[in-house]
C-alpha cells in the first residue's frame, strides 16, 4: 500500500511541476497593476501623493498594422500641506486614459506608445545563466540599469494560475513568466524610464499578488456615481465578518442589498429582511456592498474583502 501512495504523491508532484513550467501568457483583461509616487514642486506648498492603476482592458487596438491590447491608466491624487498623504483606496481624479498598447509574440512582450514607437519590455525565452536588465533606482532623471543573473527557477501562484519564476542573484529581482520582474509590467524593464513609481501590487482575477508586503490600494472609476468613502446613516448597518469567507451577514434597515466586485459587476442582489448572503462561490478579492432604501437611494456603502 505504501509504495502505491508514494507513487501517487510522486505523480501529483510531477503534474504540478509540469503545470508550473508551462508558459503563461500576458493577461488579457481582468488584471491591473498599482503604483504610487509623491511630488512636491518647489513653488507649491502642497505635498501630493499619486496612486496609479494600469488596467489590462481586454480590448484591442491596431497600431502600425499590429494588434495590441489597450492598457488604460487610472489616477487618484491626494494633497496635504504637512506631508505626503497616506495611501488609501479612492475615486479616480480624472477619467481613465489610454496609456499604451501591449502585444506578445514568441514569449516576448512589446509595448507601443501613442507615437507608434515599439520596444521590447520582456523576453521570457530565458534560462539559467542568462542576464536580466532592470532598473535599480527610480527617481526623475536618476535611474540606472543594472544586471541580474538567473540562478534557478520555481513557480508562483497568481490568480490561481501557476507561473514560472526565474530567481536571480539579486533577491529583489525575480522574473515571472508573462508579466515581468516581481509581477510588474514596467517598473523594472528594458529602458522604460518614462513610466513607473513604486510598485504596490498586481491583481489578476480578483486575487492579489503582493511581493513587497505594501499597502494594496484600489482606484475606483471617475464615473463611479457616488463617493467611495462609506456613507453613514443615523443607524449604521452592522455588516460582518470582514474579511468574510463563505457567508456574509447584513444587519440593517435596507430595502435591498447589492454586492458587486471591484470592477463594479453585480454578483448578488437581495431584497427584504433576508440578512444572510451565501458567498461560498465567490472568488477572493475586493467587493463593494451597497444598501438601498425604498426609493432606491443609496444609504450606505462598504468595502469588503473575501478571503
Amino acid at each position: 500500500m505504501r509504495p502505491f501512495i508514494l507513487l501517487q504523491l510522486a505523480a501529483i508532484l510531477f503534474f504540478c511541476s509540469a503545470s508550473a513550467q508551462q508558459y503563461r501568457p500576458f493577461p488579457y483583461g481582468n488584471a491591473w497593476w498599482t503604483f504610487t509616487y509623491g511630488s512636491k514642486p518647489s513653488n507649491v506648498n502642497n505635498y501630493a501623493t499619486y496612486e496609479d492603476m494600469y488596467i489590462a482592458t481586454g480590448t484591442d487596438t491596431i497600431i502600425a498594422g499590429k494588434t495590441y491590447q489597450k492598457i488604460s491608466k487610472r489616477t487618484f491624487m491626494q494633497t496635504s500641506t504637512i506631508g505626503f498623504p497616506q495611501l488609501s483606496n479612492g475615486r479616480a481624479t480624472t477619467s481613465d486614459k489610454y496609456a499604451f498598447g501591449i502585444r506578445e509574440d514568441n514569449k516576448r512582450i512589446y509595448i507601443c506608445d501613442m507615437d507608434t514607437f515599439e520596444s521590447i519590455l520582456w523576453d521570457f525565452n530565458k534560462t539559467i545563466g542568462d542576464t536580466i536588465k532592470h532598473i535599480t533606482e527610480y527617481n526623475t532623471g536618476n535611474s540606472k540599469l543594472t544586471n541580474a543573473i538567473i540562478t534557478s527557477t520555481d513557480s508562483v501562484s497568481i490568480g490561481g494560475i501557476y507561473r514560472k519564476r526565474f530567481l536571480t542573484n539579486d533577491p529583489k529581482v525575480n522574473l515571472i513568466d508573462g508579466l515581468g520582474v516581481n509581477g510588474f509590467l514596467f517598473y523594472y524593464g528594458s529602458m522604460m524610464t518614462v513610466y513607473g513609481g513604486t510598485p504596490l501590487c498586481y491583481t489578476e482575477n480578483n486575487i492579489t499578488y503582493n511581493p513587497f508586503n505594501t499597502s494594496c490600494i484600489y482606484i475606483y472609476s471617475n464615473q463611479t456615481p457616488t463617493a467611495i468613502n462609506n456613507t453613514t446613516t443615523n443607524n449604521p448597518a452592522n455588516i460582518y465578518p470582514n474579511p468574510f469567507s463563505n457567508q456574509l451577514t447584513v444587519d440593517a434597515d435596507a430595502a435591498s442589498v447589492k454586492l458587486t466586485d471591484a470592477m463594479g459587476k453585480g454578483v448578488t442582489t437581495q431584497l427584504g429582511n433576508n440578512n444572510t448572503i451565501n458567498t461560498s462561490e465567490l472568488p477572493a478579492g475586493l467587493y463593494i456592498l451597497t444598501l438601498h432604501d425604498d426609493s432606491g437611494n443609496v444609504t450606505e456603502r462598504r468595502k469588503l474583502i473575501k478571503e
